[in-house]
């Protein structure tokens, strides 16, 4: 890290299991690795309950993806609770959520989801919180609804990272995405 010259307070270095086999065992490792050579945040890919109270406990965030905004507040809800459990607070829950804003966004979308829908782990996941892939994406090309939808999630979460599904891979089709979301800030 010291090499890259990149300051620590600002680096936030992410963990995930690869793997769902041993992959607990191996994420609670490399935390352990890591906080013996940086002060960097430390935050993990959580998908399910049990990944997601290791990083309550250890961790200093967690990514959550593939949520609907119940079942994040749900996580958010465990979090704290898990958190609280062995004496830690400030342990962030930020998600992350597929987005798109005009129909040829939603078409790249649409297949993407059905790919996360077909890999086991993701599939229980979904089947856990009683949804589909697509569900736990926002496609709005109205600004106010767009407002509204971005909404549910942020009033649950303490950070969202809105991923910006395009179907082009211009500098226009991001933009459009740009325009969408600060058009509905201003709505909300």
């Amino acid at each position: 890290l010291r090499v890259l010259q990149i300051p620590e307070d600002r680096l936030v270095l992410g963990i995930g299991t690869g793997s769902p086999k041993g992959g607990l065992a191996r994420v609670s490792e490399s935390i352990d690795a890591l906080r013996e050579v940086t002060t960097s945040r430390i935050v993990i890919g959580a998908l399910g309950p049990k990944i997601r109270k290791l990083g309550a406990e250890k961790a200093d965030g967690l990514l959550l993806s593939w949520l609907t905004p119940d079942a994040a507040a749900a996580a958010m809800a465990e979090l704290q609770r898990d958190s609280a459990a062995v004496g830690r607070t400030g342990v962030k829950g930020v998600l992350y959520t597929r987005t798109a804003v005009d129909p040829v966004g939603l078409r790249a979308m649409v297949p993407e989801a059905a790919r996360y829908q077909s890999i086991p782990s993701y599939a229980a996941n979904l089947e856990r919180i009683g949804a589909k892939a697509i569900d736990t994406t926002i496609y709005e090309k109205d600004p106010e609804r767009l407002a509204f939808r971005v909404g549910e999630y942020t009033q649950n979460v303490d950070e969202i990272v809105l991923r910006a599904i395009t179907g082009e891979n211009t500098l226009e089709a991001y933009l459009r995405i740009v325009d969408a979301v600060s058009a509905a800030a201003t709505c909300s």
